[in-house]
């Protein structure tokens, strides 16, 4: 029997290897096509294969012009992709439908937006009227000659379920000349987080019953047509043994031999963005909670096709932490596969995020953890393929809630070490060998690629009856689809140095312009996308900037907290802890978590609401006057309503009443530099947002803030994303005098409230609080008032709320002990009234404290 075996590069031969070896020894004539993967397949294994057995040959995919019919099929292939993950199935996997969405056509984006669009019934419609279009598109004559050319008595094609199913023409071909064709489920999660299998296929293959659900009830394909044959790939490491010792080995990668070690296995980049930052916190977080864990080794595995991200790694500097290979490595000869193996084999556990390897550590024996970061959220828990982890059998992952779970785990893991997981057992016999754990699948996967290529032919697939209306209708869109194949096969296949001129090359030829032609407007529409790519690359280096300036505050509070001997934490503020990237661009929003304004008060807001809202803006400026202009940055999730250009909330509003009364009661520093460096002192600091405003109006100044370490986390990762040149200092750092040896040179100097009156400051031109002394005890009022005393502060301004609240009491009372009060009747509307708060209370709620801005002068001698 011949076999076409179809696959969208090299790189998918090594799930196969097992089974191309099995169908040359049985006397098939095996090709393979696919095009090699030099950057992840440096060594290809297909061509070691073609040099063992005459049987097994290589071909690359037939080359020509772009057909644009072909690529008009493609187009609305991703269409129809798109809308599974519209379907209830994928309402918790928000990265999955985003992923999703960025091979979508636009033309689909937009018809979405439509009434009724995202209905059931409308996207029904939808999908049946993309799949009977794409169904009339004419075959890409080019792999139809080339299919016939081989006649093979049966084609088979992995993966498939890539973005507008680019391997679909073959199969279209296969049909058209009556020939079988079949699917082979390359990996556990194909048939869950990528596209659907949109034609008719005579056999699929999948590993497990799970597996054969999915392509049922996802796919919708014929239950009679899918075969369980088992993990095929993974029959290799059930005979595999050490080919060295454990001394051997841990020397090999870089570990000290006289303790156990602990691998943790790398994601891929999808699954794992900025792993790295997550294993260096993985780490300090496991050894300073627990003694046992703090003397283990660790060994990290890179995936490989994400090594880069660990060139530039300093985790290799803590003590026996191996990263090993550096680059990652495919186990796809002896050497290679013998370093994985015996990775997971002399470990005491295993750990990761989410990937496969987890299943080879399963079939080893040994244990494996994850820990649920939020980080990770939508890429584990937010995965159906992820479950299968701890669902398969009672499932082999060891799932932990919390770092005092996970620690625990692995302590209870080095405590029983030796002794085999039971879970992993039952997990491998459903998962990976559904028919008994000493049955292979490499043999049950060959018998029914056998038992497919035997059948009879299948009947000659013909295109339908309307595939003629339709032509002249969509050949427009068919141009401009083969435009955008062709700029980006321009893009894909020239080596780096060519890439702009092969894209020049291949615009002139797909739409060649001259002078004077339609086309001339097309240097416009490259300036404007010039400009787009520039501003995606200052995105991403301001995220990447964000991550590490959070890493940074994070091991900075940390280091606080310790030093001011803090235990307590605020939990509102608990998921900073671990923040997402995605969390940090929108760290904004966790303003409200401190008394700042809300998102959800701008949403959806009522047109009365927002002209309420705007009149309130324009009377502060109107009070203002030739003030400070204030309103929200747009940067980290900036929220609000927006006039005239700007960006307002209910913060920028306060803000603008606070600096006008500083104004009014002439407290604010020199707007020039006078020489004099002043210090200013806010207590509590909010989410930055104030601190961010004064320093962007006064930059010679060093502001100084106050607060509990973990509301710093907050302020501190905002300011410094925000000036990424400022100087800053921490208490805690270098001993409790260090911070202020160079005051004069910093721009942000963090305290904690508790260690406020150790503070050698030298003195303190302003004192600021936004009402953050009212939500502490009596005492620790009156003593930040006595420091702001003792360090000679000429003044010290508050936002009291109503005199009969008792909060109010204990505040005005210790500044009346110390200073002269003066209260200035700032935001306030022409007819001297004070202005309605944001959002405007509900008609049955309660009335919301109004507030009243106090300035106070240093009293000469305390009475």
């Amino acid at each position: 029997m011949k076999i076409l075996f179809v696959m969208r590069s090299s790189i998918y031969v090594r799930n196969f290897e097992s089974t191309l070896r099995m169908l040359a020894d049985r006397g098939h004539q095996v090709r393979v096509v696919a095009p090699i993967h030099w950057m992840f397949d440096a060594q290809p294994l297909i061509l070691r294969l073609a040099q063992d057995h005459p049987a097994i040959t290589h071909a690359p995919p037939p080359t020509g012009p772009v057909h644009k019919w072909a690529a008009a099929s493609e187009e609305l292939r991703r269409g129809v992709d798109y809308l599974r993950y519209l379907g209830p199935e994928y309402l918790q996997a928000p990265k999955l439908v985003h992923r999703a969405e960025l091979y979508a056509p636009p033309f689909l984006l937009a018809a979405l937006k439509r009434p009724m669009a995202r209905s059931p019934v409308g996207l029904a419609a939808i999908d049946r009227t993309l799949r009977l279009t794409e169904r009339a598109m004419p075959i890409d004559p080019v792999v139809k000659d080339f299919v016939a050319a081989e006649r093979p008595d049966l084609l088979i094609v992995t993966p498939l379920i890539e973005p507008g199913s680019p391997q679909a023409q073959y199969l279209r071909a296969a049909r058209s000349l009556g020939i079988t064709t079949a699917l082979c489920v390359y990996s556990w999660d194909n048939l869950t987080n990528k596209g659907l299998i949109q034609d008719p296929v005579d056999l699929v293959t999948v590993w497990n019953e799970p597996m054969r659900r999915e392509a049922v009830e996802l796919h919708g394909l014929a239950e009679d047509r899918v075969v369980v044959t088992g993990a095929q790939s993974y029959d290799q490491w059930f005979e595999w043994k050490p080919q060295r010792t454990r001394e051997e080995f841990c020397r090999h990668a870089g570990l000290p031999t006289d303790r156990p070690y602990l691998l943790y296995l790398c994601s891929s980049k999808f699954i794992a963005p900025h792993e790295a930052r997550f294993v260096r916190r993985w780490i300090e977080d496991i050894r300073r909670t627990s003694p046992i864990l703090a003397r283990l080794g660790i060994l990290i595995r890179p995936h490989p096709q994400y090594g880069n991200q660990w060139e530039n790694s300093d985790i290799a500097a803590f003590d026996a932490v191996s990263i090993w290979p550096r680059q990652g490595a495919n186990p796809v000869d002896v050497e290679s596969r013998s370093d994985f193996y015996e990775s997971i084999f002399y470990s005491t556990a295993v750990v990761g995020v989410n990937t496969s390897a987890q299943i080879e550590s399963a079939i080893v024996g040994r244990s494996v953890y994850s820990l649920l970061s939020p980080e990770f959220q939508d890429t584990q828990e937010g995965t159906l393929h992820f479950h299968h982890l701890r669902n398969v059998n009672g499932g082999m992952l060891h799932v932990a809630p919390t770092l005092a779970d996970h620690v625990a785990q692995l302590e209870e893991a080095v405590a029983r070490a030796g002794v085999d997981d039971g879970r992993c057992r039952r997990f491998v016999e459903g998962f990976v060998r559904p028919y008994g754990i000493d049955v292979a699948a490499t043999p049950r996967l060959v018998a029914a690629i056998e038992q497919a290529g035997a059948k009879r032919p299948a009947r000659r697939e013909r295109a339908p009856w309307y595939a003629g209306l339709i032509f002249s209708r969509l050949e427009s869109f068919a141009e401009v689809c083969a435009r955008q194949e062709e700029l980006q096969r321009a893009k894909d296949l020239e080596p780096r140095g060519g890439r702009v001129a092969a894209k020049k090359k291949a615009k002139r030829r797909v739409d060649p312009s001259t002078p004077g032609s339609a086309a001339a407007a097309r240097p416009v529409k490259e300036v404007k996308a010039a400009r787009k790519k520039k501003a995606q690359a200052l995105d991403q280096e301001f995220q990447q900037r964000l991550a590490t300036t959070y890493d940074e505050v994070r091991d900075m509070v940390r280091r606080m907290k310790t030093a001011a001997a803090v235990t307590t934490g605020l939990p509102e503020l608990q998921p900073l802890w671990h923040a997402t990237p995605e969390m940090l661009m929108r760290l904004r929003q966790f303003g409200a978590c401190v008394g700042g304004a809300a998102p959800a008060d701008y949403v959806d807001a009522s047109e009365p609401a927002k002209r309420l809202f705007r009149s309130l803006v324009r009377k502060l400026t109107h009070e203002a006057g030739d003030g400070p202009v204030i309103c929200e940055p747009r940067r980290l999730g900036c929220f609000g309503f927006a006039r005239e250009g700007t960006v307002h909330t209910a913060d920028t509003l306060r803000y603008i009443e606070v600096l006008t009364a500083l104004r009014f009661g002439a407290a604010l520093p020199p707007a020039s530099d006078s020489g004099v460096r002043p210090v200013v002192w806010e207590i509590g600091g909010g989410w930055g947002g104030f601190a961010y405003h004064f320093k962007s109006l006064f930059p010679r100044v060093t502001y100084v803030i106050s607060s509990h370490p973990d509301q710093m986390l907050l302020s501190a990762t905002y300011l410094r994303a925000l000036f990424p040149r400022a100087v800053v200092r921490a208490y805690g750092e270098g001993g409790d005098a260090e911070p202020w040896r160079q005051l004069k040179k910093a721009d942000f100097v963090f305290v904690p409230e508790s260690a406020v009156q150790s503070i050698p400051l030298p003195s303190v031109n302003l004192v600021i609080d936004l009402m953050a002394l009212e939500r502490l005890a009596p005492a620790a009022i009156d003593a930040h008032v006595r420091v702001a005393f003792d360090l000679a502060s000429p003044f010290f301004y508050s936002a009291l709320p109503a005199p009969t609240t008792a909060a109010a009491s204990a505040v005005r009372d210790a500044l009346m002990r110390y200073y002269w009060l003066y209260e200035l009747p700032v935001a306030r509307g022409p007819n001297r009234r004070p202005l309605t708060p944001w959002p405007p209370p509900a008609a049955d709620g309660p009335l919301p404290i109004s507030r009243s801005h106090v300035i106070g002068w240093k009293r000469m001698v305390i009475e």
